[in-house]
């Protein structure tokens, strides 16, 4: 999620008088490899040259980080971009 979209929603959200947990997330799904590939082609460098998960990573890192921001965003103004289209 890009931050200008994450400062719009906090700021969307602390002036109702909404409580408990909202999740803000982007709206697509991406792993932490396609999140850095999509910023080094973004910023001109080799994406190719990311290291890919190893066997290694798996024993602490857990795979799938996904937050569901549907009912959140269905409630705000703000629109939440994904990575995809705020990196292209």
């Amino acid at each position: 999620m890009h931050v200008a979209d994450l400062a719009a929603a906090l700021v969307e959200l602390a002036t109702t008088d909404r409580c408990g947990i909202h999740h803000l997330g982007g709206a697509d799904a991406v792993s932490r490899l396609e999140l850095g590939r999509l910023i080094a082609v973004r910023d001109g460098l080799d994406a190719d040259a990311l290291p890919s998960r190893t066997q290694d990573m798996e024993k602490w890192r857990p795979r799938d980080v996904r937050l569901d921001s549907s009912a959140t965003q269905a409630m705000l103004t703000t629109r939440l971009r994904g990575a995809r289209e705020f990196l292209a």
